[in-house]
């Protein structure tokens, strides 16, 4: 589970939902914004089906539709906190990177 993971949300009105996170933050996100741009949200316009939502126990975040629609977690963590998710690197390099330039290249 990521800190960015949404594990709780409840409704408060009009097109609001509070999240709560992994990372035990929380904070209110104003879906409006998702579904004024229209497209795949236009269904949400209508607060009965906008209440209809879930929480994903495999994508960790918001769902409505039967699953069909979501929003990422990383976008909803930031509109609910105001921080971009920190993430873990990847991978490390174990070794001293060359210094280019250098005379060592062999040729």
């Amino acid at each position: 589970m990521m800190n960015y993971d949404v594990i709780h949300a409840e409704y408060v009105e009009k097109y609001r939902l509070k999240l709560s996170f992994a990372d035990r933050k929380s904070g209110e996100v104003d879906f409006l914004p998702f579904i004024e741009k229209g497209g795949v949200f236009d269904v949400l316009r209508d607060v009965e089906r906008f209440k209809q939502f879930t929480v994903d126990p495999d994508w960790n975040t918001i769902t409505w539709v039967d699953g069909e629609l979501d929003i990422a977690p990383e976008t909803l963590y930031f509109e609910a906190t105001g921080d971009w998710p920190a993430r873990k690197p990847i991978m490390k390099v174990a070794e001293t990177p060359p210094k280019y330039g250098s005379s060592s290249s062999s040729q």
